[in-house]
């Protein structure tokens, strides 16, 4: 009969009942450098960790440790090591209070409202796996870099994931972000993307977020010589997130286009 459960990477167990560890893809020591990804930062320690985060100021973080896995971690000689408990540990640094509910890595989602659980990366947000939490340190056009601790394989990771990669996470839970959501510049700027049939296409985002078609040559080196910034070919995640469409072309006459 379990006594006490709490958040693990993996499942809920009984106080000193540990799992087979499971891990997430993309975040398994290993598994990297591929497919764009960039290991930066391995450690038995806590030394790829942010925000002070090691074995002294977890255990004396309050709820992360009392609620997200503190008790059921795995140790290594430098001290305890659980994926929740570190993510918890950031959010709780953001300014989180705890947020009455608790669960395995995976199943955060579960537990927070639609509009907080989407597809857009953010500085601050939580990246979730089928069963893993990571916490999103940046967020550029090649990518997001993570920080992670990892259950069983007792070690903390900072990597960066690209846009695209079979290692992306399944969805971002945004609790206590410290930046935008991204894409948030895609204002007044150009972007190509790769259709079905392997071409590439131009288009123009225009002042109100609309995405246009730059239907000619001409209108490109017209916007080009305005100042219009080209972002380039972006990968088909970013071009999702992107507003449909809309059914006028792109001018090079009138920039700041509606409808």
């Amino acid at each position: 009969m379990f006594v006490f459960m709490t958040a693990v990477c993996g499942a809920v167990v009984a106080i000193a009942v540990f799992p087979t560890p499971l891990g997430a893809s993309g975040s398994m020591p290993g598994h990297y450098p591929k497919d764009g990804n960039r290991l930066s930062c391995i450690s038995e320690g806590y030394k790829c960790a942010g925000a002070g985060y090691r074995y002294a100021t977890a255990r004396a973080s309050g709820w992360p440790w009392a609620r997200y896995g503190g008790a059921q971690a795995s140790y290594s000689s430098f001290g305890p090591h659980n994926c929740t408990l570190y993510a918890a540990y950031r959010l709780k640094k953001n300014g989180l209070k705890f947020p009455g509910w608790y669960d395995n890595g995976g199943s955060w989602y579960r537990h927070v409202s639609r509009r907080r659980v989407n597809e857009r990366p953010a500085i601050g947000a939580i990246a979730e796996w089928s069963t893993h939490v990571a916490y999103v340190e940046s967020v550029s056009s090649s990518g997001i870099t993570i920080s992670d601790d990892n259950y069983g394989y007792n070690r903390t990771t900072r990597q960066t994931i690209a846009w695209g990669s079979a290692h992306w996470p399944s969805h971002f839970i945004h609790l206590a972000d410290k930046g935008p959501q991204w894409p948030r510049d895609f204002r007044d700027v150009i972007f190509s993307s790769k259709e079905w049939d392997g071409s590439v296409v131009r288009w123009l985002t225009d002042s109100g977020g609309n995405r246009r078609l730059i239907p000619s040559r001409s209108i490109y080196r017209c916007l080009r010589k305005r100042g219009v910034k080209n972002y380039g070919l972006q990968p088909d995640r970013i071009v999702q997130l992107l507003p449909e469409p809309a059914n006028r072309p792109a001018s090079c006459r009138q920039r700041r286009q509606r409808g």
